[in-house]
C-alpha cells in the first residue's frame, strides 16, 4: 500500500496534510479511493485525536464528493464494528452529518 518510493512517515505526512487541508476527495477519486482507506486505517491508530481527525476527513469526503458518500459511509460502518468508544462516537457525528447533506439518498 506504500507505493514505489513512498516510505510510511512520507505517506502519514501525506495524509495528514490532506487530512488538515481538506483536500482529501479530490485525491481520493483520483486515486481509486486508495486514500480513504488510508483514513480507515488511521481511524483504528491509538491516538484518539489523530483517529478522531481521521474520521472527520472520510466524513468530509462525503459531504464534497457525492459519488464517494456510499463507499464512505461503509468504511464508517466497519469502523463503528470495531466497538472502540471514540471511534464509533465520532463516526456516528459524521454519519449524521452526511444523511444531512442528502437526506433523500
Amino acid at each position: 500500500m506504500y507505493g514505489v518510493g513512498k516510505t510510511k512517515c512520507t505517506r502519514i505526512f501525506f495524509i495528514y496534510e490532506l487530512m488538515r487541508n481538506h483536500v482529501g476527495c479530490v485525491v481520493l477519486v483520483l486515486s481509486n479511493f486508495q486514500v480513504l482507506l488510508e483514513f480507515k486505517e488511521y481511524a483504528t491508530e491509538v491516538d484518539v485525536d489523530f483517529v478522531r481527525k481521521a474520521v472527520r476527513a472520510i466524513g468530509r469526503c462525503a459531504i464534497k464528493l457525492e459519488r464517494a458518500a456510499e463507499r464512505c459511509i461503509s468504511v464508517l460502518l466497519e469502523l463503528i464494528k470495531i466497538k472502540v468508544n471514540y471511534v464509533v462516537q465520532e463516526a456516528i457525528i459524521v454519519i449524521k452529518d452526511i444523511f444531512r447533506r442528502y437526506p433523500n439518498t
